[in-house]
């Protein structure tokens, strides 16, 4: 949408600009050179810290999904509520314990889970 909007923009300076052919500059170099400052250094680390913050943001949105999707692992095997945290902080020390090289996929994670509710049998409610 505000590519298409651009585009009728510039379309439109542009008769702007073939009609007023007295005019010393036209529209589209007005605009040129408005945004010939978006190429300066201090532009490209505002825009730089910008596109950072955002990837930080998406970041922590992310970790907060894959949070909520181990708690919903853990619910249905039972893991008593207020043991959830303690769940999670083993989860991390087994993963870290275990050979950099092992891929990483679903499989492993099912691994994890067995391990945490074999090794921690009262974590987990009889139902």
């Amino acid at each position: 949408m505000e590519y298409k909007n651009n585009k009728q923009s510039n379309h439109h300076n542009k008769k702007i600009s073939k009609s007023n052919k007295n005019q010393s500059i036209s529209l589209e170099s007005k605009q040129s050179q408005q945004y010939n400052h978006t190429s300066s250094p201090s532009y490209q680390t505002v825009s730089t810290n910008t596109q950072i913050q955002d990837l930080l943001e998406e970041i922590q949105e992310l970790e907060l999904e894959i949070l909520d999707m181990f708690e919903v692992i853990f619910h249905f095997i039972n893991l008593k509520k207020e043991r959830l945290q303690d769940a999670l902080q083993y989860y991390m020390q087994i993963l870290e314990s275990q050979n950099e090289n092992t891929p990483y996929n679903a499989q492993h994670i099912i691994e994890i889970i067995k391990i945490i509710q074999t090794q921690k049998p009262e974590w987990f409610s009889n139902q």
